[in-house]
């Protein structure tokens, strides 16, 4: 929920991107867990994966803007849509949909919902 606030917050005042690593599922009740791309960044996964990200980090870096020559487009946030890599290889932009309802309903009552 978190993560969708900050982007929604965000994509109107700056560019903004999203994304989701599906293809290091080892133990599927993970799902996509925080930092589970980063041996791919590091270089440490054969194929194209490592190349890709390793690209858009480093465009990035360089220009603020992760899209790269010969990948597919990345549509900033504003779009609503994260970009998604599948274990079958795919890239492409999907809706960022999961649990929409129940994080829109946590996102407008934040206040009442906290402890303390």
């Amino acid at each position: 929920g978190l993560r969708r606030l900050f982007l929604r917050s965000t994509s109107d005042a700056m560019p903004t991107w999203s994304y989701l690593d599906r293809a290091e599922q080892h133990l599927p009740i993970l799902g996509a867990f925080h930092a589970s791309e980063l041996p791919a960044v590091a270089g440490l996964v054969p194929g194209h994966r490592s190349h890709d990200y390793q690209a858009r980090w480093i465009s990035f870096a360089y220009k603020l803007d992760p899209n790269f020559p010969g990948l597919p487009h990345w549509e900033t946030y504003k779009s609503r849509k994260s970009l998604v890599m599948d274990k079958n290889g795919s890239v492409g932009m999907e809706p960022d949909d999961f649990r929409v309802q129940e994080i829109d309903y946590y996102i407008a009552n934040m206040d009442n919902l906290t402890l303390g």
